[in-house]
């Protein structure tokens, strides 16, 4: 996939838009919305990222990949966002939560 190849040469939102089209042209093909989740992480778009691992977790449950590489490190990355705007305090409040 061309956007795979954008997203190793850093061209982020190259490669999202091609993830984008990939993406309408097959929605139910998980390595499109996998690749699209990698071009928006890399280009600090973690909700979205989290939004796209999350719906290729549901059509390709069976990839560890998604979901150890993507899904729970992004997931992280998430948290991590919301407790710098909470000023680093955590007391429970999101966990459970999509961020």
């Amino acid at each position: 996939m061309a956007a795979q190849a954008h997203l190793a040469l850093g061209e982020f939102c190259a490669g999202a838009g091609l993830a984008t089209e990939a993406v309408s042209l097959a929605p139910n093909w998980a390595p499109a919305r996998q690749t699209l989740g990698r071009c928006q992480v890399s280009a600090g778009l973690t909700r979205q990222a989290l939004k796209s691992f999350a719906y290729a977790c549901f059509l390709d449950p069976t990839e560890p990949d998604i979901w150890h590489k993507d899904l729970l490190w992004t997931w992280d990355l998430c948290r991590a966002e919301n407790q710098g705007h909470k000023g680093g305090e955590d007391h429970g409040e999101t966990r459970g939560k999509i961020p």
